[in-house]
């Protein structure tokens, strides 16, 4: 599988604060290299959430000639359900105590899901199979003190 390389001039290795719930909830921008894809999706999960693979952001049907996603979505790009069950981003509200770490996975396709508005990280993931022909990750962190 390729590689692609993910970053966020808004993500410097920690979330800062205006993108968490301590903050306003910003949505940041994330970017990545570009290659031959027909869709993009993205997910952003916290995997030491309490009940484990938290969704804070799930975004698909991102135009194969996007290369960049927030504040605004890309003409197109539909956004799932978080972890809390509605449509659009959550950010990072970690319990007190050890940092998360806060996964931005960008999968690039080989075909146009048409998937609509709403479904769940779950329901990405299962359309997602056989069709990621590049994927690329961007870890940040984020800590809340007591």
């Amino acid at each position: 599988m390729v590689h692609i390389t993910v970053s966020s001039p808004d993500l410097p290795g920690t979330v800062p604060r205006q993108f968490t719930c301590d903050g306003g909830n910003k949505v940041p921008r994330v970017q990545w290299t570009s290659v031959s894809a027909r869709e993009w999706a993205l997910e952003m999960v916290d995997p030491d959430a309490p009940g484990g693979n938290f969704a804070h952001w799930v975004v698909y049907g991102i135009p194969a000639t996007a290369t960049s996603i927030g504040p605004q979505l890309p003409a197109g790009a539909l956004e799932g359900k978080n972890g809390r069950g509605q449509s659009g981003y959550t950010g990072p509200c970690p319990p007190a105590g050890p940092a998360h770490h806060y996964h931005f996975v960008v999968s690039a396709l080989d075909a146009a899901l048409g998937l609509s508005a709403g479904v769940s990280r779950a329901e990405l993931d299962a359309r997602l199979s056989g069709h990621v022909i590049a994927t690329g990750e961007l870890v940040a962190t984020y800590q809340r003190s007591g």
